[in-house]
């Protein structure tokens, strides 16, 4: 009976770890896979900010784009601007936690027609 008892308590623990082991595994799967995706996702955009915009909110700005998985590729000397590259599903966002943002546009060539 006592023997019993001891092996029911160890194949309980031992499917708790099994279940616990492959719960961590997809877990850490999951995340990896979000991690790719949101990397292979990144589009480049030019953030203008407005001139009354004070340099701390600037900072701020550039620190949420690092949250949000993106990051500075570039800081503008004659307009108070810098490009990013950010996953593509957190720029609506960004102006309505920012007041000091003036425009976000995609980071592309532009072409004059003759």
């Amino acid at each position: 009976m006592k023997s019993n008892k001891k092996l029911t308590g160890f194949l309980i623990f031992l499917l708790v770890s099994i279940v616990t082991i492959l719960g961590y595994r997809s877990l850490i799967s999951i995340a990896s896979t979000r991690k790719l995706s949101t990397m292979s996702d990144l589009q480049g955009y030019i953030i203008t900010l407005k001139e009354s915009c004070p340099d701390a909110e600037a900072s701020s700005i550039k620190s949420k784009v690092g949250e949000l998985g993106g990051k500075v590729t570039n800081e503008f000397t004659l307009i108070k601007a810098f490009s990013v590259e950010l996953p593509a599903i957190h720029v609506e966002s960004l102006p309505k936690d920012f007041s000091g943002i003036a425009t976000i546009e995609e980071d592309k060539e532009v072409h004059i027609n003759k």
